[in-house]
């Protein structure tokens, strides 16, 4: 691939990975094949031209790179427009100010040799998608079409620090196995590419000037734009999606819903409310959940909101809202669950999952349980932005998180990727004396694929790989423990303890990073759970990442690890 009389090897040399070249060119245009050599320059042109709303500067000028001819004199006539220039630069400043707010704010984003933490490292998972490379967080745009789940996700590919956000796509037919696809939104004028939802097309009324194919989907997103000034504008934006869900279009009448006068107003979640015969988009706005209606999937007006005091609170706003319909074991009845992620405040520290049970008329949401009762999706520290699948009908509803944590995200050691999913779960809801309670229980075809490790309390095994599934049991008397070790380190990563009306659960991790993000790495805390029967849980392991399903599925603790020996022995004392 030859670049204007240079080699590939040359001009990605600051990039500093030839075997990048085919990835990146990818991320440009989507048209990697036709990338792979330069003896069509009209078609390379063309192309480029098309796409030129999605090639965008994503590092100072300096590390500008081009995948071909093309794309490389299209660069060449920006910086003239904007008379920037490609030089040296490490900062956007003077004429580099104007020229990243003419691209919609996006600023650089790039790790140094120095934020690499080294001497541990972040294992890939066999079962937990990760991306190839690059950096990941939120799942996004969960969506069922035919037989093909869609998996979109925040992602950035240049790094493995959060930076301008793209939505990563990924398909499966079955939850299990993952095919990484090209990347699907790609920051513009409008800014970066945040959170947010998908829905089929033919789910519900759609106003006419929407041209979507059957089979294809809407996209509700985010656009995220940064100011100069360090002010920020948050929008919702409308794409639609072909058959395959790999051409997008952006509506031109975008944003769809404009910002409400909120600096946080972000990750629309769309359904079809046929009771009301209306669309509903959850927006995480501050503080609060505001709730929208539409016709026609257009035109949208605020209906209520919900949340300011109610639940978890703290400095950093809610994010990542969705509701779901929850049939009630043995029952005809059904109860709205909505799900919020919050970025600071869980019990272990930093992010996580809360809950609320309750009614959604169309209109409102209405808590069942007073406003200060706490319901966390998962006890452990790794489980947030948690969103369900769309295009599920006829079934439990069907959830995907991302296993990290605002606190320590960053400074999380990688070499290839950083972030992962969680394992997908299949939710219900069971009537108690106190009200309706979650079931969480991972899907029956993904379960299956992890080796089943017998262990009895007071024995140790050793799995034959680091990704396998134990069914654990502890008949214990009042103030007598178990404690789960994994990985081959002694110390317990889990422990139990019988009390009068119940258990004392507590979560230990012993990995200490070599830089402190907002909290520590290593934790050690406890919560309470009630039974008055024995101690059962299933443990997913996954080359470190952990998820604990206690009695039948009403607790869960999310963790990960940073084992030097993934598929260490493993002990139930």
């Amino acid at each position: 691939m030859m670049i204007a009389g240079r080699t590939a090897a040359q001009d990605l040399d600051r990039a500093g990975d030839l075997r990048n070249a085919y990835r990146v060119a990818d991320r440009y245009c989507g048209t990697a094949d036709r990338l792979r050599t330069d003896a069509e320059p009209e078609q390379h042109e063309a192309q480029h031209r098309k796409c030129l709303g999605e090639l965008r500067c994503y590092a100072p000028c300096k590390d500008h790179f081009t995948p071909c001819r093309s794309s490389r004199l299209l660069i060449q006539q920006h910086h003239r427009t904007c008379q920037c220039g490609i030089v040296d630069a490490t900062a956007p400043t003077g004429s580099h100010a104007g020229h990243f707010s003419a691209l919609g704010g996006i600023r650089p984003s790039r790790p140094k040799e120095a934020e690499i933490v080294t001497g541990i490292t972040l294992n890939r998972p066999r079962l937990h998608f990760t991306p190839r490379t690059g950096w990941m967080n939120d799942p996004n745009g969960l969506v069922r079409i035919g037989e093909t789940y869609h998996l979109f996700y925040q992602y950035f590919p240049d790094g493995l620090r959060h930076g301008p956000m793209h939505w990563g796509h990924a398909t499966s037919s079955d939850l299990a196995e993952w095919q990484e696809g090209p990347i699907a939104l790609s920051p513009d004028a409008s800014g970066q590419c945040f959170s947010g939802s998908a829905v089929p097309v033919g789910t519900g009324d759609l106003a006419e000037e929407i041209d979507a194919p059957a089979g294809g989907a809407l996209v509700f997103f985010t656009a995220h734009l940064d100011h100069d000034d360090g002010s920020a504008l948050e929008t919702q934006h409308l794409a639609i999606a072909d058959q395959t869900l790999t051409e997008f279009t952006r509506w031109p009448g975008n944003p769809v819903v404009p910002n409400s006068g909120a600096r946080d107003f972000r990750d629309p979640k769309v359904f079809w409310h046929a009771e009301s015969g209306h669309w509903i988009m959850l927006i995480a706005e501050g503080q609060r959940i505001a709730i929208y209606r539409s016709p026609d999937a257009l035109k949208w007006e605020l209906a209520s909101a919900f949340g300011e005091t109610h639940g978890i609170h703290r400095e950093h706003p809610w994010e990542c809202p969705d509701l779901v319909p929850l049939r009630l074991a043995g029952t005809s009845r059904q109860v709205w669950m909505m799900i919020v992620g919050i970025g600071e405040g869980h019990p272990g520290g930093g992010s996580g999952t809360q809950l609320f049970f309750g009614d959604f008329d169309g209109t409102s949401f209405t808590n069942h349980y007073p406003a200060e009762t706490i319901h966390m999706m998962d006890w452990g520290r790794d489980f947030y932005a948690v969103q369900s699948f769309a295009g599920i009908s006829g079934a439990d509803p069907l959830v995907i998180g991302w296993m990290s944590n605002w606190d320590y995200a960053k400074q999380l050691p990688g070499t290839e990727f950083l972030g992962a999913m969680s394992l997908p779960r299949r939710l219900r809801a069971i009537e108690t004396q106190a009200g309706p309670k979650l079931v969480q229980r991972v899907d029956e075809v993904v379960a299956s694929r992890f080796d089943k490790l017998g262990l009895v309390i007071g024995e140790s095994a050793r799995p034959a790989s680091g990704t396998y599934r134990l069914d654990l049991r502890a008949d214990l008397a009042l103030g007598d423990r178990a404690e789960l070790s994994l990985f081959g380190n002694p110390a317990p990563l889990f422990r139990v303890e019988r009390i009068a009306d119940g258990f004392t659960v507590t979560s230990l991790r012993h990995e200490e990073l070599d830089q402190a993000g907002r909290g520590a790495f290593a934790h050690e805390y406890s919560t309470q759970i009630e039974t008055d029967g024995p101690f059962i849980c299933e443990v997913f392991v996954d080359n470190g990442f952990v998820e604990i399903g206690c009695l039948e599925g009403r607790h869960w603790f999310s963790t990960v690890h940073l084992p030097a020996t993934p598929a260490g022995a493993v002990s139930w004392r």
